[in-house]
């Protein structure tokens, strides 16, 4: 705990249980404890392991990532839905710190129905929707066009979005499905196609600002031939400190050059732009969801 919190740990105590008692100048001298760099949250997640790891976040990365994410051009009189859970990282970054950061409103629903999701996108003119392609494809059956007549951007996310689906929700509704990648020690966002453009359909687009991505051979080394599978590793102000209390899993997951080895096999044609194609371990994704056979 005294790695991340202020170390005047009993004086912070005290403030809580005094509450208003407590001076102006004192309240403000005491949050000054606190810096970008201290932790924000734990979001546990499984990686390629299938072993529940806690990726620490700093408030650095988690604000980072959402001013990297201003490619998506939301601004204050959008309104965004929030409908994927906030303890997964996609939805919390993306539908909720991303769109408070613009100053947009985010509606939030408890969980995803599609009747629900439908009537709400309606009533409350939703520009900005972030979804995994399961719910893209019940959307794609079940709504009509005038339902998704106020809709901006769709952004997909925490797995691949099959082709068939994407053109088909295109093809429906005319609007654009933006395709990134990005995980849970990422903050999560890595990868970002353009917001309107047909031309990269199916890919995961090229890095977001102040990120450096790169495919490595099984010995490490930087794969530079266009087309040529490789796993994906990362680097950037928005890549996690660590695992929490795991020191030997941080170590077997960052590069001595401070590059995170995400356990995801892409490829990068001539133009710099990446396409998810497999993973280093067999796992099963259900809704953006990973599930592990075992």
């Amino acid at each position: 705990i005294d790695r991340y919190f202020a170390p005047d740990i009993a004086a912070v105590t005290t403030l809580v249980r005094e509450g208003a008692d407590v001076p102006d100048e004192e309240i403000a001298r005491r949050r000054s404890l606190a810096t970008l760099d201290d932790l924000a949250t734990i979001i546990y997640t499984s990686g390629t392991t299938g072993s529940p790891k806690g990726a620490v976040l700093s408030h650095r990365n988690l604000i980072t990532n959402a001013d990297q994410m201003s490619i998506m051009g939301c601004k204050a009189e959008h309104h965004v839905l929030c409908v994927l859970p906030m303890y997964h990282c996609f939805g919390w970054t993306c539908s909720v710190l991303y769109p408070l950061y613009c100053g947009a409103e985010v509606v939030i629903l408890d969980s995803f129905t599609p009747k629900e999701t439908i009537s709400v996108i309606r009533e409350e003119k939703i520009n900005d929707l972030y979804i995994v392609p399961s719910i893209c494809s019940l959307l794609t059956k079940l709504a009509s066009k005038e339902d998704m007549a106020s809709l901006r951007l769709v952004v997909s996310g925490g797995t691949t979005l099959p082709l068939q689906i994407e053109q088909d929700f295109m093809n429906k509704f005319g609007v654009d499905i933006c395709e990134g990648y990005g995980l849970t020690e990422a903050s999560p966002v890595v990868t970002c196609n353009p917001v309107t453009s047909h031309e990269f359909t199916g890919a995961i687009g090229v890095p977001v600002s102040g990120t450096r991505v790169k495919l490595t051979d099984e010995n490490g080394q930087e794969i530079l031939t266009a087309g040529t599978r490789g796993e994906i590793v990362v680097k950037g102000p928005q890549v996690m400190a660590g695992y929490w209390r795991r020191p030997d899993e941080t170590a077997q997951a960052m590069t001595a050059d401070g590059y995170l080895k995400t356990g995801d096999i892409g490829s990068m044609d001539e133009r710099g732009y990446f396409s998810l194609l497999d993973r280093k371990k067999d796992l099963i994704i259900v809704s953006g969801f990973n599930v592990y056979p075992a």
